[in-house]
């Protein structure tokens, strides 16, 4: 009877023994999802801390961002991203803090804490609403007037900014109306293709902002391709263009996706699209959804001095920043396409910055060169370039690549420097490189 009293009790104390094993591990594994699941107790003690860390970074970013716009009497266009990372560095005896990219928007980077922080092109910090209609404050009262430009209206479905379908209707514009902008060849030079809208109390002075939606005959459309040529037109349309507006700002809607350049120029020896001499435009928030930056498109912008490309762009035109006043460009990894003389005769670029990312540009030394190394297009006309070393693998120079370049005094090739570009010239081509127009003329080299 005690024998078999015995047995049951260890039967038992077995059986306890178990189930006390498996509410512990139970207890553990709850304790282990507590602590680090999801939303676990250091899971959110981490992301806590990330975000204090994010915050704070953000902190010193508008504190560096304000003590720059005192330094500079309230001038945001002399801020630069390095010069916001330099800020924050020296004010928090920092060395770490850089800047992503050279004009807004752009990240500055806090390598040592791992966080970025996005500043806009209007100097606020954060990320930008992607379904914002302009990148930028407007007031939409000053958004300018249908009646200044030629409209012409279609039926099609298009994606919005924020995902979904705008309105089926879409609408082009074609070019501003020719009565609407002084296009006098003998008006002074300050004056030509001014924009002299100015009904019901409406004047459009330093600043065109481009509408994004228009109604015609009762319907409403919404803007997806502009042309912002100056055009005139008969009883059959527009039969003729001229140049862009001069005018110190535009603005265009995020509901564009296309920009239009018309090769029918009215100017004789003008470029299609080109400003006209001297300039006045000096920014252009670009629409965020466009997928090229058109041929001439920015030609002779000289107060042009820093454009931010979207990073939607994978093309940029023949000439479309010629012999304009940007002092930096940046490629991003989605440019797989480069115009012919893109950059020419810019003569306050100093630097060509391509994305690490790219997979059909770099750049050596400065030189902007295609990733596999045979084709150079441009050196940066101001960037003090003094000798450079051309890759034996080069089979290709585009035209102009050199010119300009004044400080330029020697190039290597093939193991020998030369410093007369005449005997240079001779000894790539009889290596089979194939030449360009005016490649090295008016830099340091010797004739």
């Amino acid at each position: 009877m005690i024998s078999k009293i015995k047995k049951d009790m260890k039967g038992i104390t077995l059986i306890a023994l178990v189930i006390t094993i498996i509410v512990l591990l139970i207890l553990a594994g709850v304790s282990i999802a507590t602590l680090t699941g999801q939303n676990g107790i250091l899971t959110q003690a981490n992301n806590a801390k990330t975000q204090t860390t994010q915050s704070k970074a953000e902190e010193l970013v508008t504190l560096a961002i304000v003590a720059l716009q005192s330094e500079n009497l309230g001038d945001t266009s002399k801020i630069t991203p390095e010069g916001i990372a330099n800020q924050v560095n020296k004010d928090n005896n920092r060395t770490d803090v850089v800047a992503e990219g050279t004009s807004f928007p752009t990240n500055i980077n806090f390598v040592n804490d791992g966080v970025k922080v996005h500043v806009n092109v209007d100097m606020t910090v954060g990320e930008q609403e992607t379904d914002k209609i302009y990148s930028v404050d407007v007031d939409e009262s000053e958004i300018a007037p249908q009646e200044l430009f030629y409209i012409e209206t279609s039926d099609g479905k298009v994606a919005s900014i924020s995902g979904e379908n705008l309105p089926t209707k879409t609408a082009k514009i074609r070019g501003i109306k020719s009565e609407y902008c002084n296009h006098n060849v003998n008006s002074p030079d300050d004056t030509f293709y001014e924009i002299n809208y100015d009904k019901n109390g409406v004047k459009i002075t330093d600043t065109l902002i481009v509408p994004y939606k228009v109604t015609v005959e009762g319907e409403e459309y919404t803007v997806t391709e502009v042309s912002l040529e100056v055009a005139w037109t008969n009883n059959n349309g527009i039969n003729g263009k001229s140049s862009l507006p001069s005018i110190e700002n535009i603005i265009y809607p995020n509901t564009v996706t296309k920009l239009i350049i018309d090769d029918n120029s009215g100017t004789p020896g003008s470029y299609p699209g080109s400003y006209p001499e001297p300039s006045r435009i000096k920014k252009v928030v670009l629409p965020e959804n466009i997928n090229e930056i058109p041929e001439n498109l920015f030609m002779s912008a000289n107060n042009l001095k820093e454009i931010d490309i979207p990073k939607s762009v994978t093309k940029i035109g023949s000439q479309a920043f010629a012999c304009s006043g940007i002092t930096s460009i940046y490629i991003s990894e989605n440019i797989d396409d480069l115009g012919g003389n893109a950059f020419y005769d810019c003569e306050s670029l100093s630097s060509i910055l391509v994305d690490e990312n790219n997979n059909y540009y770099k750049t050596i030394d400065g030189v902007l060169i295609d990733k596999e190394e045979t084709e150079i297009m441009c050196c940066p006309i101001a960037n003090g370039i003094t000798t450079f070393e051309i890759p034996i693998t080069v089979n290709k120079i585009n035209s102009y690549a050199f010119k300009g370049c004044i400080s330029l005094t020697g190039i290597t090739y093939n193991g020998n420097t030369y410093t007369s570009k005449r005997e240079l010239e001779d000894v790539l081509e009889s290596n089979g490189v194939e030449l360009g127009y005016s490649i090295f003329d008016d830099s340091g080299l010797a004739k």
